[in-house]
């Protein structure tokens, strides 16, 4: 039996892409898709992307227990757990057995930058968090304490040793590697598929037009660096020493 692919959807990641470009693989080998998506009974946020086989009779399923993905355990296609659901993530993975679980990351400097510009310009404006950061410029940001720090492993674990152990069963790449983790997650998953045939160009993206002036980690004052990397120091280690060998 194949394993079923975990994608954890890391914000400002190539996430966005990882799932379209599955999604789209997965389309075109199994002549369509049908999806669950299940949401977080108290606000709505949702928290599982599914694809399964096609011809399924699915309605958007609003769970905390997750019996639905266990239900139709033997038709899931990939599995995408969102931002807001990977502290739930035992939850959502109870029973689901043979799982490949995998996130692509980035420097946490790039990230960190590229959410700030995704939320404090109007691509965001769909979204509940835009226009919640108020600091005008991505320095002051940086300086002000109420962000967000260390947020992936906060996701995990506080605990170094405790976040090595969870950490240890999922597959984490570098950005620049992103077609490996699909490729990876393929041969693992779904070893019928040449993954080799869909490039990037095949892919139906919707990319961001808004490029907003991204600043380098050099032209920092030394003493906003020096807290900044003090800060993501749990952040730093998953990607300097968890991420897989190009």
């Amino acid at each position: 039996m194949n394993k079923i692919p975990v994608y954890y959807h890391i914000p400002k990641c190539g996430g966005t892409y990882v799932i379209t470009k599955c999604r789209e693989i997965l389309r075109f080998h199994n002549n369509g898709l049908s999806a669950i998506r299940i949401q977080d009974k108290e606000n709505n946020q949702t928290i599982v992307r599914c694809f399964v086989k096609k011809n399924i009779e699915l309605d958007i399923d609003i769970y905390n227990d997750y019996d639905c993905l266990l239900k139709h355990v033997n038709n899931i296609l990939f599995i995408t757990i969102e931002a807001s659901g990977i502290k739930l993530r035992d939850n959502i993975l109870n029973n689901i057995k043979n799982t490949y679980e995998f996130m692509t990351i980035r420097d946490p400097f790039d990230r960190i930058q590229s959410m700030y510009n995704y939320i404090t310009s109007e691509a965001s404006k769909h979204e509940p968090s835009h226009g919640s950061i108020k600091d005008k410029k991505f320095e002051e940001y940086m300086e002000n304490p109420n962000y967000e720090k260390n947020w992936i492993s906060l996701q995990f674990s506080t605990e170094k040793e405790t976040l090595i152990n969870k950490l240890k069963n999922i597959n984490i790449y570098k950005m620049q590697n992103i077609e490996k983790s699909i490729s990876d997650c393929f041969k693992a998953c779904h070893p019928d598929i040449d993954c080799s045939r869909y490039n990037a160009n095949l892919v139906n993206m919707h990319r961001n037009t808004i490029k907003p002036k991204k600043i380098s980690i050099n032209d920092v004052p030394n003493e906003v660096i020096n807290k900044f990397l003090k800060y993501n120091d749990l952040d730093y280690f998953i990607y300097d020493k968890c991420c897989n060998l190009e």
